[in-house]
């Protein structure tokens, strides 16, 4: 079985992605649209990612995308609360 990655490193790989599409996720979960679990399992995928350093140069080099890198395991969500 794998190992998870770090939960705090993939937690803010998780936000860096979402600000890079646009996607609040404080605001979501204040407002409901985003629940404890569901953010809680939003960086578990992402935790379960086989390309974290991928993910730390793309949002190195990203201010503004449209969407996520074809790898990211939360990329729909993350699309569906960023208005796309």
């Amino acid at each position: 079985m794998k190992t998870l990655g770090d939960a705090r490193a993939h937690f803010w790989l998780v936000q860096g992605m979402a600000h890079r599409l646009g996607a609040d996720l404080p605001g979501a979960f204040a407002s409901g649209e985003l629940g404890p679990g569901e953010w809680a399992g939003m960086i578990t995928r992402c935790r379960g990612c086989s390309q974290p350093g991928a993910c730390r140069d793309w949002l190195d080099r990203t201010e503004t995308a449209e969407a996520a890198p074809s790898y990211c395991r939360n990329s729909d969500r993350l699309a569906e609360l960023s208005g796309d």
